[in-house]
């Protein structure tokens, strides 16, 4: 017959074992993860390699949401973003690729006019949050996400267009 006391340090045996295998097969997982970079300024590819696959990111300045159909708010300016990226993952067998594109732009109109622009232009699309914040919209179409976010920042009206799908659909 086991005592508590036997059966208490046999837990914790077991469980300081779990937590020293899973340790080492964590390091050894990170250790097989490897992150490259590829060309210089705008034409610079992230690579990360991993024993599950390879996940490669380019930037790409030129992908434009509007490009997609999400028109831009008329008057809106456009702030410093990015653009979006090519991201593609290979895993074996396995291939996906994708564009993100992402834009924003401000505008010195209220919030209830930006909606109501883009209420008018996608009457189907779901309102995923609206409150005295902002609000956002989104429309999934297949493989395909795109959403339009509008909130108040600091006295302007701040929207952000994203698209992200297949490479042809964007």
């Amino acid at each position: 017959m086991q005592t508590p006391l036997k059966v208490a340090l046999s837990i914790l045996i077991i469980i300081a074992g779990v937590i020293v295998m899973m340790s080492v097969a964590g390091y050894l997982f990170l250790r097989q993860i490897h992150v490259r970079e590829t060309g210089t300024g705008d034409h610079k590819t992230v690579s990360v390699d991993t024993p599950l696959g390879r996940l490669a990111l380019e930037p790409r300045k030129d992908l434009e949401p509007s490009s997609v159909g999400i028109p831009i708010y008329p008057g809106a300016t456009r702030g410093t973003d990015r653009g979006g990226a090519d991201v593609q993952f290979d895993a074996g067998d396995y291939h996906k690729e994708f564009e993100i594109a992402v834009a924003v732009y401000t505008t010195d109109d209220p919030i209830e006019k930006v909606q109501q622009y883009y209420d008018q232009k996608f009457p189907d699309w779901k309102h995923q949050s609206n409150d005295a914040q902002g609000w956002h919209i989104e429309n999934h179409d297949g493989r395909h996400i795109k959403s339009v976010s509008v909130k108040s920042e600091n006295g302007r009206t701040r929207i952000t267009v994203a698209s992200a799908g297949p490479p042809a659909s964007n």
